[in-house]
């Protein structure tokens, strides 16, 4: 995935939640600069305000005030929304808007399209779904407010945790491997790699090499024999250029040890695999994956 500018990660944010709201143009308050807003739910005065450099965890929702189109909505993403609070482009934009709010408020802002997404996006032309001299309402509701030093500290902690968690999981997928190999009586030796390929059929055509364009027949399989992917089933091989990065490493290194005509099992460690993300819903994060494969042609 590409990563975001924080200007264009807040205009990806603004098109979040969705969420139609029915609000007329005379609803709003403004403000001494311009900004047009609605309080949907006021918190306690008490309740922290941002500053400058803090950073804040909202969720938003955006549409334009004359049609329900929803484009994107924060509360089905996996990780919460936090950015960095940010100076004013120009008087009355967005990032004075989210300065305002307490921790526990939700307010829509009623802002130019033009300005939101031309100034304070700094995108250099208006999506095709919003019309210039458009008007848009930006609903935000403040969820959190951290200093940016207490947040790097918990950045800290979340990603010690996350690496005593992946080691846990690292050695758990080494034990598993080893009783499966134990199981299924298997004695090859794995490669300086960790790759462990084992030749069932001897290929007599030409040699697969960095370069050329392989078709490949395969079924894979986790350790537990939950099949997961098979070109058998769809009677199709995949077609690839070998050592180009199309395919997991543990296929590019293995399939290069065979010759056209030829089978073999690859025995693929998740470092030459999905590794640590998984892939699917069956490819668990440290999954040791098992392919049974035959060279179909090189060219």
């Amino acid at each position: 995935m590409k990563r975001f500018s924080k200007t264009l990660g807040l205009a990806f944010l603004m098109v979040v939640l969705g969420v139609h709201m029915a609000v007329g143009q005379n609803d709003f308050e403004t403000t001494a600069s311009g900004l047009k807003y609605k309080f949907v739910r006021k918190a306690p005065a008490s309740n922290p305000k941002p500053e400058l450099s803090d950073m804040v965890t909202i969720a938003a929702c955006y549409h334009g005030t004359d049609k329900d189109t929803i484009f994107f909505d924060s509360r089905k993403s996996p990780t919460p929304y936090i950015f960095p609070v940010l100076e004013s482009v120009y008087k009355g934009d967005i990032y004075e808007g989210v300065r305002m709010l307490r921790v526990g408020d939700s307010v829509i802002f009623n802002l130019s399209a033009d300005s939101l997404f031309l100034k304070s996006f700094r995108a250099k032309v208006l999506p095709p779904y919003v019309k210039s001299g458009s008007r848009v309402n930006v609903y935000v509701s403040m969820k959190k407010i951290q200093k940016k030093d207490d947040f790097q500290k918990d950045m800290q902690k979340k990603m010690e945790a996350d690496s005593k968690k992946s080691n846990v999981a690292r050695l758990k997928e080494d034990s598993i491997l080893k009783i499966y190999l134990k199981e299924k009586k298997i004695t090859k030796a794995a490669g300086p790699s960790g790759l462990i390929y084992i030749e069932t059929v001897k290929g007599t055509g030409p040699k697969a090499e960095a370069g050329k364009s392989v078709s490949v027949h395969y079924t894979g399989t986790l350790l537990n024999g939950v099949k997961f992917d098979s070109s058998v089933d769809r009677g199709q091989p995949i077609t690839f250029d070998l050592g180009k990065g199309m395919v997991i490493p543990g296929w590019d290194e293995g399939i290069a040890m065979m010759n056209k005509g030829g089978k073999a099992t690859l025995i693929i460690p998740s470092k030459l695999g999905y590794g640590e993300r998984g892939s699917g819903a069956l490819i668990q994060p440290f999954s040791t994956l098992i392919f049974e494969v035959e060279l179909v042609d090189v060219k």
